[in-house]
């Protein structure tokens, strides 16, 4: 159970326990820099949970990995004019990559979370008259394990609610949870298809209210705890702040979707697509406009001439985009031809869309109606009834 100093997972880890499992707690250390960080502080609070549930508790320390393959990364895209999210990352690398693959080594039959999200096997495939798999009423969550032993030969064995983990891992599917607002499935799509079988998302059923509800009638410590925001593992930390720390302020020209330079900005890498103002206009654009320049949006990064690209009104909308290195969870052709909806950011809204595939894997994505913020990068990610189909990078 990766037990993170929050709320959310060390309800997860009193659930599981609760159920007859025999549960390790186990914390992440990934970043230990900065006023923002949290790490020695969720690292007791880990740390006190456990006791107060008596459980075991170890600490793996993947801080060097984390450098490389997160923050690094992320420091990369946003020099090449990118707004790449960290946190997809951090789930695909760290917490189910190298936590996942240490457990399965160690001999645990299963890696769970405090992630709020859901998987659910078909026993009988089902499916609606468009040809979209939907999660019917047979489907077994995911959620209410009745006993499990650990070691390796034993894992194929375990018990999962009336069901045995089957030899068919592609069964399973990822699913929105019953708290909607408290989706995190955006951030797991990069999940591989045959490690479902193996993962609990002990909260699939709950609400966070009810999460904080039994916290504090269990008395646990951190029942009160806020939230964590911010970057994964790193903290409520500002993005441009942070972006400071390995980048300096580079003067480029902000120019309209014609090409004229219309002001100035302080460098790419500290804006993204999507948002509103934050460069100097010249003083002869601003006559233009009597002074009172409209609301303008990033549009486009250009890096290799370091320019910035606004726009304003319908100038800042975009009705298709292309989505390259997909990874999906649902087979390509059975996503069928109608309910596709495409979520472009965490906690934004399901678009309706088509899908048009192109070469070398990628697929155009054509939107019903224009969306502010297409930002390539970031990731785009497919749904149909709840079901996650997969995902990819904005292009």
């Amino acid at each position: 159970m990766g037990l993170s100093g929050g709320v959310d997972s060390a309800v997860s880890a009193y659930l599981l326990k609760k159920q007859g499992l025999d549960v390790t707690c186990v914390y992440i250390v990934c970043w230990d820099e900065g006023p923002e960080c949290r790490a020695r502080a969720d690292r007791a609070d880990a740390v006190k949970v456990a006791m107060e549930l008596d459980l075991p508790i170890k600490v793996l320390d993947f801080q060097k990995e984390y450098k490389e393959r997160v923050i690094d990364r992320f420091y990369d895209d946003y020099k090449r004019g990118l707004t790449p999210n960290p946190d997809i990352w951090c789930n695909s690398e760290i917490k189910f990559g190298m936590f996942y693959d240490w457990a399965m080594k160690e001999g645990f039959d299963f890696v769970a979370t405090g992630h709020y999200a859901r998987v659910t096997r078909s026993v009988d495939t089902v499916r609606t008259t468009d040809g979209l798999f939907s999660p019917a009423e047979n489907s077994h969550l995911l959620t209410q394990p009745a006993g499990s032993a650990r070691g390796g030969d034993q894992a194929q064995q375990a018990s999962v609610g009336s069901s045995e983990v089957p030899a068919d891992r592609d069964s399973y599917y990822l699913c929105v949870p019953k708290d909607t607002h408290k989706d995190q499935t955006y951030f797991l799509h990069t999940m591989k298809r045959e490690q479902l079988a193996r993962i609990l998302f002990p909260l699939s059923e709950m609400m966070k209210s009810e999460v904080r509800e039994l916290a504090k009638k269990l008395k646990l410590s951190v029942a009160e705890k806020k939230d964590s925001v911010g970057i994964c593992f790193v903290g409520d930390v500002d993005a441009r702040q942070f972006l400071k720390r390995r980048f300096k302020e580079e003067i480029g020209e902000v120019v309209d979707v014609a090409g004229k330079v219309i002001g100035h900005h302080k460098g790419i890498w500290f804006y993204t697509i999507g948002q509103r103002g934050g460069f100097e206009f010249t003083p002869e654009y601003q006559k233009k406009f009597g002074g009172e320049v409209p609301p303008f949006y990033v549009v486009e990064k250009r890096a290799e001439t370091n320019q910035l690209v606004c726009g304003f009104g319908a100038e800042t909308y975009k009705d298709h985009f292309v989505v390259s290195k997909m990874n999906f969870l649902v087979d390509r052709e059975e996503w069928g031809k109608g309910d596709v909806q495409v979520r472009i950011r965490h906690t934004g809204a399901l678009l309706a869309c088509r899908i048009v595939p192109e070469s070398q894997g990628e697929m155009l994505v054509e939107l019903d109606e224009q969306q502010r913020g297409v930002a390539p990068g970031q990731a785009a990610v497919f749904y149909s009834n709840g079901v996650v189909l997969g995902g990819g990078v904005i292009k």
